[in-house]
C-alpha cells in the first residue's frame, strides 16, 4: 500500500464513532439484520438474515492485517470485522445514496482503484457487484490490490427487485461469477446460493405489505423472521435453482 493510502485508514481511537444500520452484531459474535426501518426495510429482513449468516460464518475466517470494504455504503459489517483486522480502508463513491462519515476514500469503483498492487489480505464486496457497469474491471482490480492468498468476500441479488436506480445494473448466475472471478485470476471461488424460490416469494410478499397502509414495517419484519426461522430445516432442498442471491469467496492465486 502506498505510503498515502497507508495513512487513510480506519482507526477506531481517531475516527468518527460507528453506528448500526442494516446489520447489528451480536455479542456471541452473530451478525444481524437491524429492526431500525430507517435502515432496514421490514421486506428486506429476510434476505438480510440470509447475508447476515453468511457474513457471520465467512468473517472470522479471513485473516491478515489490511481489509478493504469497496462501495462499503454506511459500512454496515464493520463492527464485525475492526477489531480482527489492524487497517481498515472504507471506499465508496461520492453520489453514493448512503453517506458515511467513517469513509477514508471517495473513489468511483467503476474506474480502477487508487491503490498499490497486493495492498490488501481481505476485499469485502457486499450488494456492490450489481452496480458496477463493469464488473469484470473491477474483479481484475480486486485482484491486483489483493496479496497472494488473500481473500475476497461478497454477496450480491439474483431474483430480487430492481434497486438505487438507476444504478442497478446486472444479475448474476452462479455460473456468471464462477467463469468472472476465474478470469481475473481467483482460484477455488466458492458460490453460495442464498435462499430459494420460497424465499423469493416471502420477500416479494414483505415489500408489498410494507406499502400497504395500516401494515407497514413491523408487520413485514414479523412475518420475514418467523418464516426465515421456520423455514431454516427446508431452505438447502430448493435454493440451488431459483435463490434470492450468492454469496461467494475467492483467493488470490
Amino acid at each position: 500500500m502506498s505510503e498515502s493510502s497507508s495513512s487513510q485508514v480506519f482507526r477506531t481511537e481517531t475516527s468518527p464513532v460507528w453506528s448500526e444500520t442494516k446489520f447489528c452484531h451480536k455479542p456471541d459474535g452473530r451478525i444481524a439484520p437491524s429492526k431500525s426501518p430507517e435502515f432496514l426495510s421490514g421486506g428486506s429482513q429476510l434476505i438480510a438474515s440470509l447475508v447476515a449468516d453468511e457474513y457471520s460464518r465467512a468473517l472470522p475466517l479471513c485473516s491478515g492485517p489490511r481489509l478493504l470494504d469497496l462501495g462499503c455504503g454506511y459500512a454496515p459489517l464493520l463492527d464485525a470485522y475492526r477489531n480482527t483486522h489492524r487497517e481498515l480502508v472504507l471506499m465508496d463513491w461520492e453520489g453514493s445514496l448512503h453517506k458515511n462519515p467513517l469513509l477514508t476514500h471517495t473513489h468511483d469503483i467503476n474506474q480502477p482503484l487508487p491503490l498499490c498492487d497486493d495492498s490488501f489480505d481481505t476485499v469485502l464486496l457486499s450488494d456492490v457487484l450489481e452496480h458496477i457497469y463493469d464488473p469484470f474491471a473491477l474483479t481484475h482490480e480486486i485482484h491486483r490490490v489483493l496479496n497472494t492468498g488473500g481473500t475476497l468476500i461478497g454477496n450480491t441479488p439474483f431474483l430480487y427487485r430492481v434497486h438505487e436506480a438507476p444504478d442497478d445494473f446486472f444479475r448474476y448466475t452462479e455460473h456468471a461469477l464462477s467463469r468472472m472471478l476465474s478470469d481475473a485470476g481467483f482460484r477455488d471461488a466458492k458460490i453460495i446460493p442464498i435462499g430459494d424460490e420460497f424465499d423469493v416469494i416471502v420477500d416479494i410478499l414483505g415489500k408489498v405489505i410494507v406499502a400497504v397502509p395500516g401494515l407497514g414495517h413491523t408487520t413485514a419484519r414479523v412475518l420475514q423472521r418467523a418464516w426465515f426461522r421456520l423455514w431454516a430445516p427446508f431452505r438447502c432442498r430448493f435454493r440451488k435453482s431459483s435463490p434470492l442471491g450468492y454469496f461467494f469467496i475467492a483467493e488470490k492465486a
